[in-house]
């Protein structure tokens, strides 16, 4: 009797991880930051790959601007992209952005070195 019991816990269990871990909840969104994404103020675009751990990044307006750095942080709100600008007229201008599902867009700030201002902006996939 105590066999039958251990085996149905453990049947127990084993559903109840199939049911309940093994599966997303519908209302959470796996953000998919990848693509060609353009900003809704002018033709600034960005250009995106990204997988779980690792992000590359090129940025145009029209023409390439040197991406010194582009990396995923963790903050308290969420994963967060940090793209870091250093080129002419870019001395050190940075965008923290986040993913949002709809509209799907990534939205955040960007802070203008040559202007001394950060401005709330957004990006759309295109």
């Amino acid at each position: 009797m105590n066999r039958n019991k251990a085996l149905m816990a453990l049947i127990c269990a084993i559903s109840v991880t199939i049911l309940t871990g093994c599966q997303s909840s519908p209302s959470e969104v796996i953000p998919n930051w990848s693509g060609e994404w353009l900003r809704s103020d002018g033709t600034y675009q960005l250009k995106v790959q990204a997988d779980e751990n690792s992000v590359y990044a090129e940025y145009f307006n029209p023409s390439p601007i040197n991406v010194e750095t582009a990396e995923f942080i963790e903050k308290t709100d969420g994963r967060h992209l940090k793209v870091v600008l250093r080129d002419r007229g870019y001395p050190g201008a940075i965008y923290d952005l986040t993913y949002h599902a709809e509209p799907e867009s990534l939205d955040g700030t960007y802070f203008n070195p040559n202007a001394g201002q950060t401005y709330t902006i957004q990006f759309y996939r295109q």
